[in-house]
């Protein structure tokens, strides 16, 4: 019966690999050969089209015709999806405990880890909206949500104590909670991105509103 077990498997795998190495000459062709040959024919007939419409000269038009490449010697048309069931059986193999670093590097399935982004620079946008007798805030993560963890919201009431702390939150939109003067006066507002207790990259542009009265 263990004798079966291992023949069963085997064989499942051998199976596994011939349909991967299908699947691989498969998309082989049609990314290098049949697509390239569609975009050369696609750009033969907007050629054609366009003489046709305002070039010159004596001979009519002669439309091209498409001939695909033909298959390569071995090479088979697969099911949809193969680069997906490619993945798979990478993911397979990696999984496998007896993947080592070194044999994932001859394989060619070990990718490069990314670096962490510069967050020096990055600086956050910011609009201010008066509604209702409120001051709706709204800003963004800029593309890099996965490493920032909030951001820091200050408040220039205009009473010439220069921007405050009003607060620090994970979420994009803010209402101010302050009710509006009985006088005119101009708030105005900025914020920056913070990493665990931390201020980090730079501040925004101060955005101004006028509020009361």
């Amino acid at each position: 019966m263990t004798g079966d077990c291992g023949l069963v498997v085997e064989q499942r795998t051998h199976h596994q690999s011939t349909a991967t190495v299908a699947d691989c000459l498969w998309l082989v062709y049609l990314l290098e050969s049949w697509l390239p040959g569609v975009r050369q024919w696609a750009q033969s007939g907007t050629d054609q089209a366009t003489a046709a419409q305002t070039g010159t000269g004596t001979d009519v038009i002669a439309l091209p015709g498409w001939t695909a490449p033909a298959l390569p010697t071995g090479v088979t048309p697969q099911l949809p999806g193969a680069l997906n069931r490619i993945f798979n059986v990478v993911q397979i193999i990696r999984d496998n405990s007896k993947c080592t670093d070194a044999i994932a590097t001859a394989l060619g399935i070990v990718g490069t880890v990314a670096a962490d982004p510069d967050l020096s620079a990055v600086q956050p946008p910011l609009t201010a909206t008066v509604s209702g007798g409120q001051v709706d805030l709204k800003s963004g993560w800029g593309g890099y949500a996965a490493y920032l963890d909030n951001l820091e919201l200050q408040k220039d009431w205009g009473d010439g104590k220069g921007f405050i702390l009003l607060t620090i939150t994970n979420s994009t939109t803010f209402t101010d909670p302050a009710p509006h003067p009985a006088t005119r006066i101009a708030w105005a507002y900025r914020c920056i991105y913070r990493v665990g207790n931390r201020q980090i990259g730079l501040l925004s542009s101060p955005v101004n509103v006028g509020v009361g009265g």
